[in-house]
């Protein structure tokens, strides 16, 4: 008995020294830079990851851990690099840190799931993403019974167009409409009820007047009936008027000329039927591009153009 009850005080006493390791960038810089981390070595698998508050660090390599957690009390930005992590790790924003990038190819795995890519916008804290978050973010410590399939915010002129996409709703009091100008400070602008079904696919749309010169941030809280609440994503609308000289003229033969007012080399053009049906999608480089629509039906057609932050632009155009 006595040599079990020393066994067991030996493994206390050593526990500590097998914890995973805490590794800590404190102040902003490369991932891949030893010096910008306290430890004076990269971030290994089986670490604990730290992004202090206010420290930006950069990913523009492709980085491949596995068993750690991530905690982004700051910034991580990607910058034509991609993280991939497996599925026994975490990844955490906590309050004060957001997650950028600037194209589809600055990436995020978790495991086999796209978690993140840049054209996606930022995302801001809290939000967390394990094996049991679907591939996803989860924007609650809690599991409620509303899960977000889908949200976008979308410029049109000096207005902005607000849609959310849910699944299963139990329990679901209402949703809230919430709007920043540093993404900070939050208003609600508009409370929306929930649909009447409870398990299928529901739709929700608002749209919001766009005034002023910051930048506008949105996200979507949702409400259960104990009072419990969860936040979407936040998406962001930036103040310059880069979209405000896109024009779309139709030819006679089938064909869309589309000058694009966005000095991005990486727009994004998309041509959708009024049925919902893209009929065409490319990248463009040029701000002077003519798309062919050979075996296009005449009719009402919708252009959006995306820039690299994620900001569209749309136009409808008679074809």
């Amino acid at each position: 008995m006595k040599n079990l009850i020393t066994s067991i005080l030996t493994l206390i006493i050593l526990a500590p020294a097998f914890a995973a390791p805490v590794i800590k960038a404190t102040k902003s810089g490369n991932w891949s830079t030893k010096a910008d981390w306290d430890l004076k070595r990269l971030p290994a698998s089986n670490d604990t990851v730290v992004i202090a508050d206010g420290v930006t660090m950069l990913i523009d390599a492709n980085i491949k851990l596995d068993n750690i957690v991530l905690k982004i009390y700051g910034t991580l930005k990607l910058a034509g690099g991609k993280l991939t992590i497996n599925d026994y790790s975490t990844f955490v924003i906590e309050t004060s840190g957001k997650l950028t990038g600037g194209g589809n190819n600055d990436q995020v795995k978790l495991g086999n799931d796209l978690l993140y890519k840049g054209s996606e916008g930022t995302i801001f804290g809290y939000a967390y993403a394990d094996n049991t978050t679907g591939g996803e973010f989860a924007y609650s410590n809690m599991i409620l019974p509303v899960k977000f399939l889908s949200f976008t915010a979308i410029k049109n002129n000096n207005r902005v167009e607000i849609k959310w996409t849910t699944a299963t709703e139990i329990n679901n009091s209402h949703f809230e409409v919430e709007r920043s100008n540093n993404g900070r400070d939050w208003s609600i602008i508009a409370i929306v009820m929930p649909a009447q079904s409870a398990t299928s696919i529901n739709q929700y749309s608002y749209t919001d007047k766009v005034e002023g010169t910051n930048d506008t941030y949105y996200r979507i809280r949702q409400v259960d009936m104990n009072g419990n609440q969860m936040y979407s994503s936040v998406k962001v609308i930036s103040s310059k008027d880069e979209t405000a000289e896109m024009k779309v003229i139709a030819g006679a033969d089938n064909s869309l000329t589309v000058k694009i007012g966005k000095s991005s080399s990486n727009n994004i053009v998309s041509v959708i039927g009024i049925n919902g049906q893209v009929v065409h999608q490319q990248a463009y480089s040029d701000q002077l591009v003519k798309i062919r629509l050979n075996s296009a039906i005449h009719g009402v057609y919708v252009v959006k153009v995306t820039d690299a932050k994620g900001i569209s632009e749309v136009k409808r155009v008679l074809l």
